[in-house]
């Protein structure tokens, strides 16, 4: 009897049967980063007056995806999955020993040089 009413008690207070399985909670995934709504943009911002179509320093075009992922003769500026051993990340995140772009007082904000850097993360996808 007693076992009974602990498992009355139990279920109305857990909202399940001492039977029943427990599943976690999933949180929804979000939604991917899309280059060409949220990175592009940020890319022509700061980026695209010394890497796009009219001026290419260090040999470096922003201006689309293609290009991008190109990098420069030295080679890519972006692993995809790897943010940390992207060069595009550690220039805009000024990491030490790598040159920091943009190199004028604009800045990326936190908040945009971590949208980049996850996009990196998710794959570099152009979406």
């Amino acid at each position: 009897m007693k076992l009974v009413l602990l498992s009355i008690a139990a279920s109305s207070f857990f909202g399940a049967t001492l039977t029943s399985p427990i599943v976690p909670k999933v949180e929804p995934k979000a939604d991917p980063i899309s280059f060409k709504e949220k990175v592009a943009p940020l890319l022509k911002k700061y980026c695209i007056n010394c890497h796009g179509p009219d001026k290419v320093e260090k040999g470096l075009r922003v201006d689309t995806y293609d290009n991008l992922m190109k990098g420069t003769r030295y080679g890519k500026i972006v692993i995809a999955g790897k943010s940390a051993d992207s060069v595009l990340v550690k220039a805009i995140k000024k990491v030490p020993g790598a040159s920091a772009m943009p190199p004028s007082r604009r800045k990326m904000t936190d908040a945009e040089i971590k949208l980049i850097s996850d996009w990196v993360n998710e794959g570099a996808k152009n979406n």
